[in-house]
């Protein structure tokens, strides 16, 4: 069983710098709406290995990439919800309403 002293002492999740790179790729191809489901969780997956490295060092920077998660969750759930309007018809009918 790990201590907590032993989980202090891994190593910093960005400090590949593939992986640090990888980060960058994805959030640069977020900011432009190209975001997939494996962007997303692919992102997530870093985000939460962040969140956990800083709380268990009890950084508040930790709650910065918690978040991030909530932020592309919410992306996610508003770009789902959108795309289910716009097929439904529900969506240019509002649309139209406008005009």
């Amino acid at each position: 069983m790990a201590r907590l002293s032993d989980c202090k002492e891994t190593a910093h999740p960005l400090s590949s710098q593939r992986t640090l790179a990888r980060l960058l790729s994805l959030e640069e191809a977020s900011h432009l709406g190209q975001t997939g489901s494996d962007v997303v969780g692919e992102l997530c997956s870093i985000y939460s290995d962040l969140v956990q490295y800083y709380d268990l060092k009890r950084d508040p920077i930790h709650a910065y990439f918690l978040e991030k998660i909530q932020v592309l969750s919410l992306m996610e759930s508003n770009k789902n919800t959108l795309q289910k309007s716009k097929a439904d018809g529900r969506w240019l009918s509002s649309q139209s309403k406008r005009c």
